[in-house]
Formats: C-alpha cells, structure tokens, sequence
C-alpha cells in the first residue's frame, strides 16, 4: 500500500471558472483524492481573476478540495519589494561612499598632507 501524498497544484483556472483549461486540474484533483492523496490547489482569488466563462455548477465537484486562502500573499510579497528597493538603496548610498572613501585615499591632497599648527594651542 503507497502512502498518502500531500500534492501541491498551482493553477490559475480552477471553479468557479468555466471552460476546457479547468477541467484538467479540477478533475485530476479530484480523483488523487478518491484515491487517496492530498491535493492542495494554490489559485487566484475570483475576485481578482478575469476568467473568459464562469462555471458554478463545477463547485460541487471539488468540494472536498484543500483550496488555502492565499490573498495574505500579496502583502507579504508588497513587503519583500519595498525590503529589497529599501536594500538597494542602501547598496547604492554605500557604494557612493565607498567611492567617495577610495578617492579620498588617493589623493595626493588628502588628509596626510594637512598641517595642524600645535604653536596656537592654549
């Protein structure tokens, strides 16, 4: 006896959307359950998906289907971006004093060549 697999399914068609592309997935889906497996389908939101035909009938088919909230996503991945221009920025600013530091040790009128008269000391 094989053991029971959680399978992950990413697709953008998946009921309520209607049409031939949905069949694949929703089917395919159904039958690893009937036989045993998990299937876990990662899908757009309705509300954000523009599906050519709608389908309501085929929400009976998958109704025992794990299908996760996934609209938490979109905040976490606007995070990750505005994480990572906060992080070239950074790079950049860096990399503008790195130069501005590497110029500095090549002059030859650098800081090396600056005179401090100790005389007009208290």
């Amino acid at each position: 006896m094989t053991s029971k697999l959680n399978i992950l399914i990413i697709t953008y068609y998946w009921p309520p959307s209607g049409g031939s592309g949905v069949q694949r997935w929703m089917y395919f889906s159904k039958y690893l359950k009937e036989m045993g497996h998990n299937p876990i389908v990662v899908t757009v939101d309705e509300k954000y998906a523009s599906y050519n035909q709608m389908d309501y009938s085929l929400l009976k088919e998958i109704d025992n289907i794990e299908v996760p909230d996934v609209t938490d996503i979109k905040t976490d991945v606007a995070t990750i971006k505005a994480e990572i221009q906060n992080l070239q920025k950074e790079i950049e600013k860096r990399a503008r004093f790195d130069e501005i530091d590497k110029n500095l040790k090549s002059s030859s009128s650098g800081l090396e060549n600056f005179n401090i008269d100790k005389s007009k000391e208290n």
